[in-house]
């Protein structure tokens, strides 16, 4: 977890941060987590990692916790939903800042929901570098930048040269296929946590 002074560092039990579904627990009983409610790093920490490709990319470890719940989609966007920024939605409607409060790319495809409406559980979401496969709006294009959408895992498209309204989720390399493009996130700089 690392050493006095507290510095986090990435702790990937599963070997893969797309993979990281760290189980939510109400009420933990004392000793049995270093971090409250089931949590195996400290909430909202920035880490870096170096995916299969070679590239650098932030990530923060965070609690995926809809309000209305819907299927996991892998490089859609996700928003912040609290102002401790450790908590995330796929539903802009849920976000403190609406679409301008997108956080990020939900990394783990298989999020589901344990034990109740509550237990929504630990996850990582990539908050900037190289993605190869985001979610996209219909008839993106290289350079074009996507921001959230309007329902849960959506994104809206504005073209390459033109502002977009919103604060930007991502800028596309590729052209959209299979409802998904190959683009960097642009949530948070990319620099130091």
């Amino acid at each position: 977890m690392g050493s006095f002074p507290f510095i986090p560092t990435a702790e990937i039990f599963t070997g893969n941060p797309a993979t990281v579904a760290d189980a939510y627990v109400a009420s933990p009983g004392v000793g049995n987590y270093l971090m409250p409610n089931g949590a195996r790093v400290y909430p909202g920490s920035a880490v870096y990692w170096r995916d299969s490709g070679g590239h650098v990319i932030k990530l923060r470890y965070v609690r995926y916790n809809p309000v209305t719940a819907a299927s996991a989609v892998a490089g859609g966007p996700v928003y912040w939903i609290d102002t401790t920024l450790t908590q995330v939605s796929c539903n802009s409607a849920d976000a403190v800042a609406g679409w301008n409060g997108i956080a990020g790319a939900l990394l783990n495809a298989s999020v589901t929901n344990t034990n109740g409406t509550t237990n929504w559980p630990w996850v990582y979401i990539q908050v900037a570098g190289y993605n190869a496969s985001l979610l996209a709006a219909a008839s993106t294009t290289g350079g074009d930048t996507n921001y959230g959408g309007t329902t849960a895992f959506s994104t809206t498209r504005t073209a390459a040269g033109t502002a977009p309204p919103y604060k930007a989720f991502y800028i596309a390399y590729s052209p959209v296929t299979n409802s998904k493009v190959t683009g960097v996130v642009t949530c948070e700089d990319i620099g130091p946590a």
